[in-house]
């Protein structure tokens, strides 16, 4: 698969630019080193662009990567060997192949020795591990897929640029009557305007409310057009300009007053249209500003009293002008307000597609992981599978089961209903009342793995639908068929075999007698007595497994970015970080001062900070290094780490410095900050994941860089962070809610490191 690759030069007598790799699969750095002789070596070695490479003495901290063209050219010594791939092989595709778990522990296996740098990278060893990849085309596929995935976390990371600036002291706070002077709209209707030709373009409210964003940029939509040429001259005053507001005064429910802001606008003749209320901001706003700033829920908030109508509603021009609109006095910061949700509705237009690519893919995946009919084997497979799949009964894989509500153990909170978009779900969290009826003592209990079928016809299900159970157990009505897995079946398989519409309907049509109010005449037993053809086991979980992140990924992109509608939140506090958080102490621990194995307390190291770990330490899923010294435990009694805390790395070889970690997932265990940080806890009560999140994104992390110190190592001090503000919301509600957010995200980025460990194939 690959091939070793040299460029041998002599090493430099003067300064050169060095390639180095990152722990943990992060990729490669460059820097500058002024004196090549130091090295004390006669040769160095050049890095080609899309090879292979490895740092030997850290292979075993998955010290590894794939060059691009900007490593091109850099210098390593004879410790950081290079691979060339063979034809076929796309090297950014095994970028992405290279994070796999499976292949770190690999090269720690091949790293014999102790700690640190005497565990050597044998490469003869680490060459012998089998790696798993599809044809040249899906590799390619696979890398492009991937890259937009790259690119969306990149998106993701910027961590709201905004939040610092929330309470910012320069904002205005004014009336809209005073800041934006309306124009005059016309009242032509659909069936007046021509999707051709005419003399002016127009903007109709349903497309406000609808199709148009909070920027409309002219340029790239296809407007009506009005044929009465008396409008260029009776609508003279109100032709539209880049910056105008059009505002839709009318809809069928409290998005009235949804407006677009005109952007793209050249020499064209544009008005503003049918139950709208055009607006021209009577001083300068950078582009984006007020489109944005008033379709935010902080101002959309101030129309909701003002709307009237029951089942069409409105608002009034006279209504609007005593709303407030607050923005900042320097255009600098309304730009970049405008340019950070210019990129967010990038983000979600991405979101978008690839919830719609994701859709799809699944679809496809449906029809192919699963055998045609009078098929035994699928036409996709996971590798290592070989074993024909098994015509069946459904009864010998499912029982039965005749376990009612008979003690009333299950009240009516615990009525669950069966979704065909959202399978087994809780009836009242997910329709908002219970339709249970006076007693549900008879009502049949269904544990988490077992299987429920309703006689309910969908309109893509005129037969009902099968579902698992994933959640907790609940009890459903007497209409529903309740069924207990045997011990060679995985329950979420056949919900995901009987996912595919054309497959659920073939299955249930022969077995079911429709009554003549459309009822199923089906018994529970006789909906058993269907043929099925599965899987072992074993597969049956690969699948399930393979499907379960694909439908996570799904409900990640349909997010949409819940914390969007809350960035300009009027209760928010800005405090100074000493008057906020207390300091700890830290200890002094060297690496080799630790052990891996065993010891009194636990240690959080600032390199695993830096590297390692993320924004929240759930310290219940990492292994950290153990303290041996029993006398940490009295000497540092008081800062033994709580859930909560916050642990900063103060020193690293960049402007990385500042990074930290809040704790979480801490139960009885003894854990302390280790060398090279500041540990923090809070003065008061915070959600969890929100001071991680903050104190980790661009908008704090800037306050630092004027503040650090030094060339080749850089640190910060604790009496520098005590004056950088912290900005957070007042309300715990909106604090988890950001935490939720981010960690969401988190967890998307981990299905994306992931990779798939198994690789789909043809057979």
């Amino acid at each position: 698969m690959v091939e070793k690759y040299e460029d041998p030069i002599d090493t430099p007598t003067d300064g050169y630019m060095r390639l180095g790799i990152r722990s943990h699969a992060k990729g490669t750095f460059h820097s500058y080193v002024e004196k090549g002789k130091e090295l004390e070596t006669a040769k160095m070695f050049r890095v080609a662009a899309n090879n292979f490479i490895v740092n030997i003495t850290f292979g075993w901290e998955h010290a590894v990567a794939i060059t691009d063209e900007s490593d091109a050219g850099k210098l390593v010594s004879h410790r950081f060997p290079q691979y060339s791939f063979e034809n076929g092989m796309i090297p950014m595709f095994f970028k992405y192949l290279i994070l796999d778990e499976n292949f770190k522990h690999h090269l720690e296996l091949s790293s014999p020795g102790g700690a640190g740098r005497n565990r050597v990278l044998k490469l003869n060893d680490m060459l012998e591990y089998k790696m798993k990849f599809p044809c040249e085309d899906e590799q390619r596929k696979l890398a492009s897929y991937f890259d937009d995935l790259d690119h969306l976390i990149t998106l993701h990371q910027c961590k709201c640029h905004l939040l610092l600036k929330l309470l910012h002291n320069d904002w205005e706070q004014r009336k809209l009557g005073d800041v934006l002077i309306s124009l005059q709209n016309n009242t032509f209707s659909r069936a007046d305007l021509s999707n051709e030709s005419g003399v002016a373009k127009n903007v109709h409210y349903g497309d406000v409310l609808i199709k148009f964003g909070e920027v409309l940029d002219v340029s790239k939509e296809q407007l009506p057009m009005i044929l009465d040429e008396s409008v260029l001259t009776k609508y003279k005053a109100s032709f539209l300009q880049n910056g105008d507001v059009i505002v839709a005064d009318t809809a069928e429910d409290s998005t009235v007053g949804k407006c677009s802001e005109i952007a793209g606008l050249n020499d064209e003749v544009i008005l503003s249209g049918l139950h709208t209320i055009p607006y021209r901001p009577a001083e300068k706003f950078a582009t984006g500003y007020l489109g944005y700033y008033l379709n935010s829920c902080a101002y959309h908030n101030q129309l909701i009293p003002l709307m009237q109508g029951i089942k069409v509603t409105s608002i009034s021009k006279s209504a609007m002008q005593d709303t407030d609109i607050v923005y900042p006095k320097l255009m600098e910061e309304q730009t970049e307000i405008g340019n950070y949700f210019y990129a967010l509705d990038h983000l979600i237009t991405l979101h978008q597609r690839k919830c719609e690519e994701t859709k799809k893919l699944k679809k496809y995946m449906l029809q192919k992981m699963f055998p045609q009919n009078g098929q035994t084997v699928p036409e996709i497979r996971f590798s290592g599978f070989t074993d024909a799949w098994e015509q069946r009964k459904l009864n010998e894989y499912f029982n039965v089961s005749t376990a009612k509500n008979k003690d009333n153990h299950y009240g009516k909170e615990d009525v669950l209903s069966v979704s065909g978009d959202y399978g087994i779900v809780n009836q009242i969290k997910f329709q908002g009342r219970s339709f249970a009826g006076a007693t549900v003592a008879n009502y049949g209990v269904v544990n988490t793995g077992d299987v429920v079928y309703t006689k309910s016809p969908l309109s893509t299900n005129p037969y009902g639908i099968i579902k698992a159970n994933k959640g907790k157990a609940g009890i459903v009505s007497t209409l529903y068929a309740v069924y207990k897995p045997c011990k060679n079946v995985n329950s979420e398989f056949v919900q995901v075999y009987f996912e595919l519409n054309s497959r659920m309907n073939n299955y249930m049509q022969p077995l079911v007698n429709k009554g003549a109010k459309n009822d199923m005449k089906v018994t529970a037993e006789n909906a058993l007595k269907g043929g099925v053809c599965f899987p072992k086991l074993n597969e049956q979980n690969a699948i399930v497994e393979y499907f379960r992140s694909l439908d996570h990924l799904i409900t990640l992109h349909q997010c949409k970015c819940h914390l969007l509608l809350k960035l300009l939140h009027n209760d928010w506090e800005q405090r100074k970080l000493g008057d906020v958080l207390i300091s700890l102490q830290n200890n002094t621990f060297s690496r080799a001062d630790l052990s891996n194995e065993s010891g009194v307390a636990k240690n959080v190291h600032y390199g695993d900070v830096l590297i390692k770990f993320g924004e929240v330490l759930d310290v219940s899923k990492e292994q950290l290094p153990m303290i041996l010294d029993e006398s940490v435990l009295t000497k540092y009694k008081a800062s033994f780490l709580q859930n909560g805390d916050v642990i900063v790395a103060d020193t690293a070889e960049d402007s990385t410095v500042g990074k930290c970690s809040e704790i979480a997932g801490l139960n009885d265990e003894v854990i302390l900050s280790g060398l090279h940080t500041i540990p923090y806890r809070p003065a008061e009560k915070f959600a969890t994941g929100y001071l991680g999140y903050y104190l980790n994104s661009c908008a704090y992390h800037n306050q630092l860089i004027p503040l650090m110190q030094g060339i080749k190592v850089t640190s910060i001090s604790k009496s520098a962070m005590q004056d950088t503000d912290i900005v957070y919301p007042k309300l715990m509600e909106e604090q988890t809610e950001i935490g939720n957010y981010f960690y969401a995200l988190d967890h998307l980025i981990t299905l994306h490191h992931r990779k798939y460990t198994s690789t789909l194939k043809s057979p």
